[in-house]
């Protein structure tokens, strides 16, 4: 995992609608990654020590079943944060598996700066609680999705999804991603 050097809080939508004040106070916390395609950000049960703004990355977050199956519920790019729960909810272990999907790069910070700094940053907190409704409706209609449409719909909303967070044509996907 290695250590990129600049921040550039413009990438991720939620840190570029911060004003100038609530990024001074982030800035000493935050520090830049990247990481490679299937690198695990969280497992479930473990403790969140750190949660993760995507800037050009896109994170699959996954129920892991007791059978060894999984099932996709959201993915992440620039548009959010991974390890929301603990950002806004106070849960200390992750629930679910976030698996790097698109590698690209990422500025994380302890989960504890966030909790602190959401109570002292109007605008932090309104774009992280913005955040977890759209996140919220977005695992809704996945479960629906997931439930009521044929495969071919699934994966084309997949597509449709992974296409957004990317921000290009181009998707950098293969077979195996694909299958899974």
């Amino acid at each position: 995992m290695p250590l990129i050097s600049k921040l550039d809080f413009s990438k991720n939508q939620i840190l570029a609608a911060l004003p100038e004040r609530e990024i001074k106070r982030l800035s000493p916390h935050l520090r830049s990654f990247s990481f490679g395609p299937r690198h695990v950000l969280q497992k479930p049960g473990d403790p969140i020590h750190y949660l993760y703004f995507p800037l050009n990355a896109v994170v699959s977050l996954l129920v892991l079943m007791h059978d060894g199956r999984s099932a996709a519920v959201s993915l992440t790019g620039n548009e959010g944060i991974v390890g929301l729960p603990s950002a806004i909810l106070g849960m200390r272990k992750a629930q679910l598996l976030a698996t790097v999907q698109i590698p690209g790069d990422f500025l994380r910070i302890k989960a504890a700066a966030v909790q602190n700094d959401c109570r002292k940053c109007d605008v932090l907190l309104d774009r992280v609680l913005r955040y977890t409704r759209f996140f919220l409706a977005e695992i809704s209609q996945t479960a629906a999705c997931n439930s009521l449409h044929v495969l071919d719909e699934r994966l084309a909303r997949w597509l449709l999804m992974l296409h957004n967070r990317v921000g290009k044509d181009e998707v950098p996907i293969t077979h195996e991603l694909l299958s899974d």
